[in-house]
């Protein structure tokens, strides 16, 4: 139980960090802005779909961060960046009529927000981590 309660804290700082950041990107953002309905690469579900898999996965996060906690402040990191990007998508779905903003050009392949970058990111470290650690 020793540092749990710190790893929580470290977890909801970092998402709410992370939420404040995606939601100022796009207030500040100057150039065009796509309100995309689509889940993960433009899947669209129909009705409030995309709104429950949306909220469903900030609930998978919440478990995956419990479940491997061990992992350390490392894994609060990834699992924050995580949770606060997909917080601020969810956030954006209940704001623009189930649709969230995306602004960022990807190599004229995709447009994403910043949201989904730091999703991508922690992702990206939270593999990386459960790798280094079987």
């Amino acid at each position: 139980m020793h540092g749990r309660p710190h790893l929580v804290s470290q977890f909801w700082v970092t998402a709410a960090i992370v939420f404040g950041v995606a939601q100022m990107a796009r207030w500040f953002w100057q150039g065009q802005i796509i309100y995309n309905p689509g889940i993960a690469f433009s899947w669209v579900l129909p009705g409030v779909g995309a709104i429950l898999v949306s909220g469903g996965f900030l609930v998978l996060v919440t478990v995956w961060f419990y479940r491997y906690r061990q992992l350390g402040p490392a894994w609060a990191t990834a699992c924050g960046l995580i949770f606060g990007g997909g917080a601020s998508n969810l956030w954006e779905r209940f704001q623009f009529n189930g649709a969230v903003a995306d602004y960022i050009n990807i190599w004229h392949i995709s447009t994403a927000n910043a949201a989904d970058l730091l999703i991508f990111i922690g992702i990206v470290y939270a593999l990386w981590l459960m790798w280094r650690h079987p």
